[in-house]
């Protein structure tokens, strides 16, 4: 990586007409990055860096990460030099451009500048120059000091100010010009992940607070909660072996979903059945059925459940082309289906399912492009009831969703 410490915008030169300014931002952008870049390596200057603090935060940052420093004396600026007496501090490795040796600070006169024209030829003359010195610079052994950590991890707490599919953006409460974004690949390993796009909640929309630390990573500022944790699944996937039975804690239970605390820190849900009366702290057997690193998802069942919750008597589900309306239970993205529960059938012992080759048009959008949400309404039609092979006793019950025929009364068709 070679940092520039270089002016930016319009100045005018050191020893030219104070009236007559030169674009710095053209010589950088057009003439020396693109050629530079398609070398194979990497130029930065401190305002080119996304989601970054304070610029002289960023300069020193850059100075400290660079194989190599190009500092530019043509115009007067205090930044230039500050930056230039970093990279000295460092003893990193200096190409000094100017206009005249007059423009250089007698403290820098022994290095040899590449002194260059302002002129569409004299530029290109620089990028020649410029090219030669980097490399005979590279042959050259390192002694630079290394006075700071490249990546210092200090966990805070930041708030989400932004939200986009594929990342959020953050901000950190205690050092508000601190902000950054979090990718899915760096949210936390105890977070459930959807197929596709970021975690739904209360913490991942704005204003939500997520802990996590600030760094560089590839030249980019970021924000990760990994970084801060040590990776479970290694040791959860041996602990939960699929099929095994634990035993876990009831940590909550909302609506029908029971939510579980693992032996070793894993964390599930399942679906309470009617009847069943579970509160915080409970004890319950349950049998491991998928672990997904992945999706940082441990799926379970309760093994109980079939022994003691009263198993429906058959006639009461609902017959085959019954209608009725419906709320959203769970949308499983990854496997293709909803889960309803039949507003008509509150005592069935788990929600019918809905799956895309049966959704509508409308419907199929919304839920391709995860905007369907739990609690959400449908008016459904009964299309099988079958036995449930995996629940003796019990039967499946698979519906599709109807659309409207432009009546003002529900007279719904279903869906082609």
């Amino acid at each position: 990586m070679i940092f520039f410490a270089m002016p930016y915008g319009l100045k005018p030169l050191r020893q030219g007409d104070p009236n007559v300014k030169y674009n710095f931002n053209e010589l950088y952008e057009y003439q020396i990055k693109r050629p530079l870049v398609k070398a194979g390596l990497k130029p930065q200057r401190a305002d080119e860096r996304p989601g970054a603090e304070l610029v002289s935060t960023v300069a020193w940052e850059g100075i400290d990460r660079a194989g190599i420093v190009v500092v530019d004396f043509s115009a007067a600026s205090e930044s230039v030099a500050l930056e230039a007496g970093w990279a000295m501090c460092l003893h990193k490795r200096m190409i000094v451009l100017a206009q005249s040796e007059d423009d250089i600070p007698t403290n820098l006169r022994g290095l040899r500048p590449i002194v260059y024209d302002f002129t569409p030829r004299g530029t290109g003359e620089l990028v020649e120059q410029l090219f030669a010195e980097i490399e005979r610079l590279r042959k050259q052994p390192l002694r630079e000091m290394d006075l700071t950590p490249r990546n210092p991890l200090v966990s805070t707490v930041a708030q989400v100010e932004a939200v986009f599919e594929d990342r959020v953006r953050v901000r950190d409460i205690n050092k508000t010009d601190r902000s950054a974004e979090l990718f899915r690949d760096d949210v936390s390993y105890t977070e459930v992940l959807p197929a596709q796009g970021m975690p739904k909640g209360k913490r991942f929309q704005v204003g939500g607070q997520l802990r996590g630390a600030f760094l560089m990573r590839d030249d980019v500022y970021i924000f990760s909660q990994k970084e801060i944790e040590d990776d479970p699944w290694d040791a959860w996937e041996k602990a939960y072996p699929v099929h095994s039975e634990v035993q876990a804690r009831v940590n909550n239970v909302v609506g029908r979903d029971a939510f579980v605390d693992l032996p070793g820190g894993g964390k599930s849900r399942f679906t309470v059945h009617p009847g069943e009366e579970l509160q915080r702290d409970n004890e319950v057997t349950i049998v491991i059925t998928k672990v997904d690193r992945n999706l940082h998802r441990i799926d379970v069942r309760r093994v109980e459940a079939a022994a003691t919750a009263p198993l429906p008597e058959r006639n009461s589900y609902p017959a085959e082309q019954e209608r009725m309306t419906a709320t959203v239970h769970d949308v499983r993205l990854d496997k293709g289906f909803l889960l309803v529960n039949l507003d008509n059938h509150p005592s069935l012992p788990r929600p019918a399912m809905l799956h895309i080759r049966k959704m509508t048009p409308g419907l199929r959008e919304r839920f391709e492009t995860n905007q369907v949400n739990k609690g959400d309404q449908l008016y459904v039609q009964v299309v099988r009831v079958s036995d449930d092979l995996n629940r003796p006793g019990q039967m499946k019950v698979d519906v599709c969703d109807l659309v409207s025929t432009g009546e003002d009364e529900p007279d719904w068709e279903p869906a082609a």
